[in-house]
């Protein structure tokens, strides 16, 4: 793509949103990283790499989060 970096899945990766101010993605462990504004973490496991870039692009990562991961994938 132009003018769109490439992203190495293992990096972390910051975030603009209101609730969410950092992910990361261990590619080889599927291990997903929530840092969220207040500074809590979370870290989900079994998370699948789909999920992981469906989650970068997502227009509202929160709203993301709270249906598509939080109560989806266990906490490690």
């Amino acid at each position: 793509m132009l003018g769109v970096p490439e992203l190495d899945r293992e990096d972390d990766v910051e975030q603009p949103s209101a609730s969410i101010s950092r992910i990361d993605y261990d590619d080889a462990r599927l291990r997903l990283t929530v840092v969220f504004t207040g500074g809590q973490s979370v870290v989900h496991i079994g998370v699948p790499s789909g999920i992981h870039a469906a989650f970068l692009q997502a227009g509202h990562r929160g709203a993301f989060y709270v249906e598509r991961i939080r109560d989806q994938y266990r906490l490690a």
